[in-house]
C-alpha cells in the first residue's frame, strides 16, 4: 500500500469493500529495499471493519391535495416524501396547529410507515393552519424525536353558504274553490341565510293563457294572497321562485315548488227569505194607569240578522181609532 518511507504512518480510508477481519503488516528495514521483496523484520496488526450504518432518512417534501386555499368541509390528502435511510424503514408522524388546536402543535397520528394523512377539515379550521411530518428512521413511538422534519401550510376558508331550497308552497284555503274566494300561498324554504331569502310568486293558468306569469316582484315577503275571479275557472299552476338574491325581473332562481288549484264557478246566490214577524211584547204588560211608559219590543225570524228593519204604528183613543 505505500512504497519504503522514513514516513512512520499511514492513513487508510475503508470503504464497502473491506468489511470484514482486515489484517496489516509493516516491514521495518534500515535502508530503502525499493521494490525487492526483503525487510530486516516485521509486525501485524488486525482492524475489523463492519457496514456503514444506514443513514437516517431525510425529509423531502410535504404536500397537501388539493392544493392552495380551500373552503370548510373539504378533505385535504397529506403526502410526505422522504430521501435516504432504509425505505422499508421510514416512519412518519404527522402534526397539526391551527385555529382548532389554538395554534399549539398537536399529533393527529402515531409514527405510522403510512406517509399519508387524510384531513376532513370543518369551520373549526377556518384560517392559517401548518402542518408538520416528523421524518424517523425507527419508531419513536410517544418519544419527542425525529431525524428530520418538514412543514405544508393550508390556508382554509369559511364554506361558502348554500342557495335556499324550496322547501313548501301551500294554499289556503285548500283544495277546490270557487270563483271569488282569495287564497293565500305561503312559501317555506330550507338552507341559505335566514334573513336573505327571496319569494317571486308565478301564476299559470286560465287567465294567463296558460302561460308563466309573474304575479309579484322578487320579494322577503313568503306569502302572496290571490283573489280568484271567473277567469281563473280551471286547474291552475302556481310556483313560487327562491333565491338567496334579488334576481330582479330576471328569470332566475336557486329553486322552486308548485302547487295546483282548481278553481270552479261561483254558485248562484240563493235569494234571502224575507224577515218573519215572530212576537210583539209589551213591558209591563197588563192594563197599566195613564202615565206609566211601556217598552215595546219586536222580534223576528229568517231574514239577514244583520239587515232587519222595523217600523212602530199605533191605533187607540188618541188616534182616533185609526193607525
Amino acid at each position: 500500500m505505500t512504497e519504503y518511507t522514513t514516513n512512520q504512518t499511514f492513513s487508510w480510508t475503508t470503504t464497502a469493500a473491506d468489511v470484514g477481519g482486515n489484517t496489516f503488516r509493516v516491514w521495518i528495514a534500515g535502508q530503502d529495499y525499493g521494490t525487492a521483496e526483503q525487510w530486516d523484520s516485521y509486525g501485524d496488526a488486525s482492524v475489523t471493519i463492519n457496514p456503514a450504518p444506514t443513514p437516517p432518512p431525510q425529509f423531502q417534501s410535504l404536500t397537501a391535495t388539493p392544493s392552495g386555499p380551500q373552503n370548510a368541509g373539504t378533505t385535504i390528502s397529506l403526502k410526505a416524501a422522504a430521501s435516504g435511510g432504509d425505505p422499508a424503514n421510514i416512519w412518519y408522524r404527522f402534526w397539526m396547529r391551527g385555529p382548532s388546536t389554538n395554534n399549539q402543535w398537536a399529533p393527529v397520528t402515531g409514527y405510522t410507515k403510512t406517509d399519508t394523512f387524510s384531513w376532513t377539515t370543518t369551520a373549526a379550521d377556518v384560517g392559517e393552519n401548518t402542518f408538520r411530518v416528523w421524518i424517523a428512521g425507527q419508531d419513536y413511538g410517544a418519544v419527542e424525536q425525529w431525524d428530520s422534519y418538514g412543514d405544508a401550510s393550508v390556508t382554509i376558508n369559511p364554506a361558502p353558504t348554500p342557495p335556499p331550497q324550496f322547501q313548501s308552497l301551500t294554499a289556503t284555503p285548500s283544495g277546490p274553490q270557487n270563483a271569488g274566494t282569495t287564497i293565500t300561498l305561503t312559501a317555506t324554504a330550507s338552507s341559505g341565510v335566514p334573513d336573505n331569502i327571496w319569494y317571486r310568486f308565478v301564476l299559470r293558468g286560465p287567465a294567463t293563457g296558460n302561460y308563466w306569469t309573474p304575479m309579484t316582484g322578487y320579494t322577503k315577503n313568503n306569502t302572496f294572497s290571490w283573489t280568484t275571479s271567473e277567469a281563473d275557472l280551471g286547474l291552475n299552476q302556481l310556483r313560487v321562485w327562491i333565491a338567496g338574491q334579488d334576481y330582479g325581473t330576471q328569470d332566475k332562481w336557486d329553486s322552486f315548488g308548485d302547487v295546483t288549484v282548481t278553481i270552479n264557478p261561483a254558485p248562484t246566490p240563493v235569494p234571502t227569505p224575507p224577515p218573519q214577524f215572530q212576537s210583539l211584547t209589551a213591558t209591563p204588560s197588563g192594563p197599566q194607569n195613564a202615565g206609566t211608559t211601556i217598552s215595546l219590543k219586536a222580534a223576528a225570524s229568517g231574514g239577514d240578522p244583520a239587515n232587519i228593519w222595523y217600523r212602530f204604528w199605533m191605533r187607540g183613543p188618541s188616534t182616533n181609532n185609526q193607525w
